[in-house]
């Protein structure tokens, strides 16, 4: 900022300020994330997301959060008021932090590792966001396979996750082998052992692959991605 002094001393252009009183310190309200990140187990039950604001003034400060991931809302979790996004309000003057929680769902499927984000954006009153991003990652409690009147030791299935095809390893005669999905649908049946099967028309996901054998059935999951 100039000015035009008509002071001898400080005469033509001088740039403010001239002392120390003319200095005002203007600090802005901060929001953040306590924690960046998170992995939890599946049957953890609920995982507690704090937001925390520093230098609160006389007005109220707001926050937008949105919510994503690989995880499904519904069925993979649950969070309140609403499963995309939300706003968070600090009222005036306070300072202290906002806690919610996320209900992880305990399902008997066989799943990849999951993933939920939180994203802080959009603040008011002047506020600055710190920490911004939180990933809490799920990791699946369900075992990988389950064998029924067999060693669950005698079938293996990989690439897990896979792409264009998977094979199904093991000495045992297979009578059929089935692919279901998430909705119990059986997608796929082949009766190919120790080569690939194509999986080429299926879509990106988690699937439970079925062995029936002389012996007794095998299950795992298998992920296509």
């Amino acid at each position: 900022v100039l000015f035009r002094s008509t002071n001898p001393f400080t005469g033509g252009y001088q740039l403010l300020p001239r002392s120390m009183n003319d200095i005002e310190c203007i600090v802005t309200p901060e929001v953040s994330i306590v924690s960046a990140s998170a992995t939890v187990n599946e049957n953890v039950g609920t995982v507690n997301v704090t937001i925390s604001i520093t230098n609160a003034d006389a007005n109220p400060t707001s926050v937008d959060a949105t919510i994503g991931g690989t995880a499904t809302y519904g069925s993979d979790y649950a969070i309140v008021p609403t499963p995309t996004s939300a706003t968070i309000t600090f009222p005036a003057g306070s300072s202290a932090p906002i806690t919610f929680a996320v209900n992880i769902i305990d399902d008997a499927l066989f799943e990849s590792t999951e993933t939920i984000t939180l994203t802080l954006s959009n603040p008011t009153n002047g506020a600055t966001i710190g920490t911004a991003n939180m990933t809490i990652t799920i990791t699946d409690n369900d075992p990988n396979a389950i064998a029924d009147g067999m060693d669950v030791k005698a079938v293996n299935v990989f690439p897990n996750p896979g792409n264009a095809t998977f094979t199904v390893k093991t000495d045992e005669k297979v009578s059929k082998i089935e692919v279901i999905n998430l909705m119990g649908q059986t997608v796929l049946t082949s009766q190919t052992v120790n080569a690939p099967i194509s999986a080429a028309n299926l879509a990106n996901g988690v699937y439970t692959v079925r062995v029936i054998t002389e012996k007794g059935s095998w299950l795992t999951k298998w992920v296509k991605q």
